[in-house]
């Protein structure tokens, strides 16, 4: 982390800062659509297990692909 600044020359354009912006907001948009909203709309409609299940079920298939990911990664099939 301390010196992966050194090993990279600064972008020269406003651009890097504003996409990386852009697809944090989309993906928190996204997040709070799926972990938040479908939920609880369920929840409040009376379909509390189904509300329950759906929450966890994403919660697995988001954890799945992080361990996925992670595996790849760090496995070196990605180099």
């Amino acid at each position: 982390m301390n010196f992966g600044s050194k090993s990279m020359s600064r972008p020269n354009s406003f651009v890097a800062p504003i996409a990386f912006i852009s697809l944090f907001t989309l993906s928190t948009a996204v997040m709070g659509y799926l972990f938040g909203y479908l939920p609880a709309t369920l929840y409040f409609d009376g379909k509390k297990k189904q509300a329950v299940n759906m929450f966890l079920q994403t919660v697995a298939v988001f954890a799945g692909l992080t361990v996925v990911t992670f595996a790849i990664l760090f496995s070196g099939v990605i180099s």
